[in-house]
C-alpha cells in the first residue's frame, strides 16, 4: 500500500460536511492515500484477508498509530466521516475494514455513474462526495474462495446491525454504548428506521443545546432519538422540556 501513484480528489468534496474540520478531513485523506487501488491479499491473525479497490484494511488501533492520535480522536473522526457517508466501517473477532464509498468511480473519472450495487461488502447506503440521487454506491464484487468478509452474502438483517455500529460511531459521546446498541436493537429494524436515525442524529447536531455542549449519553440519546425525526425547536433539547413539564 506503500507504492507510488495519486489520488483524485473530486471538487465535490467542498460540499461535505467536514471539509472545513480539520482532523476529519486530514483523516479522509490518509485513509484514501492508504486505500488499496488493486485487489490485495493480506494476512490478520494468520488469516488471509483479500481488499478490494478503496478498502484499508485497520480500525481505530491502526489508524492511532499511523496518524500520533488517541483512539478517541480516531472514533470522534471516523463518526464524522461515516455519518457524512464517505466511508462505511465494517469489523469483526479478526479483522477491521474501512470502505472508501464510490472508491471505483472517483479514482476513475472516464467511468460513467453506476447504476447498481452489485453484492458483496456491506455498504450502509453510503453515497461519497455526491448527492444520493446522482450515484448510488459502488460496491465490490465477490471474490470467489475469499475470506467470510467477501463470499459471504449479507443479509439484510446482518446490514441493519452494521448500521447500528455505524451510528454509534457517528454518536460523539461515547458512553453506554452496550445500552445504546440495545435501544436500537429495539428501535431500528428496517434501512428506513436507519436513515431516520442519521437524520434524527443530524438534526440534535444542529440543535442549539448540543452547540452549548449540552450533549447526551449515547445509552440516553438512542433510547428517545425519535424525538428528534421531525426537528424540533432547535432552541431546546426535547429532553430538557419534558422534564421542566414534569416539574410543573
Amino acid at each position: 500500500m506503500s507504492e507510488g501513484g495519486w489520488i483524485v480528489l473530486h471538487k465535490k468534496v467542498l460540499d461535505t460536511s467536514f471539509y472545513k474540520d480539520t482532523y476529519a478531513f486530514y483523516l479522509a485523506i490518509h485513509i484514501l492515500l492508504k486505500a488499496t487501488w488493486r485487489e490485495s491479499v493480506f494476512l490478520s491473525r494468520n488469516s488471509e484477508v483479500i481488499l478490494h479497490r478503496g478498502q484499508y484494511l485497520g480500525g481505530y488501533k491502526r489508524l492511532a498509530k499511523e496518524l500520533h492520535w488517541g483512539k478517541t480522536k480516531v472514533r470522534r473522526n471516523l463518526g464524522k466521516l461515516i455519518e457524512a457517508k464517505f466511508v462505511s466501517h465494517y469489523f469483526n473477532n479478526l479483522y477491521s475494514i474501512i470502505t472508501v464509498t464510490n472508491y471505483n468511480y472517483y479514482q476513475n473519472p472516464n467511468l460513467e455513474c453506476p447504476s447498481q450495487t452489485p453484492e458483496g461488502v456491506p455498504i450502509e447506503h453510503s453515497v461519497s462526495l455526491t448527492d444520493p440521487l446522482e450515484c448510488r454506491p459502488q460496491t465490490p464484487s465477490s471474490a470467489a474462495g475469499g475470506p467470510h468478509y467477501n463470499k459471504v452474502k449479507q443479509t439484510k438483517e446482518y446490514n441493519i446491525l452494521s448500521s447500528h455500529q455505524n451510528l454509534w460511531d457517528a454518536y460523539p459521546k461515547k458512553l453506554g454504548k452496550k445500552e445504546a446498541l440495545r435501544h436500537l436493537k429495539s428501535s431500528v429494524k428496517t434501512e428506513e428506521d436507519v436513515e431516520k436515525c442519521f437524520s434524527a442524529l443530524k438534526n440534535y447536531k444542529n440543535s442549539k443545546s448540543y452547540g452549548q455542549g449540552y450533549v447526551q449519553y449515547g445509552s440516553t440519546w438512542f433510547n428517545n432519538w425519535q424525538d428528534w425525526i421531525n426537528d424540533p425547536d432547535p432552541g431546546e433539547d426535547p429532553a430538557i422540556t419534558k422534564m421542566k413539564e414534569s416539574l410543573k
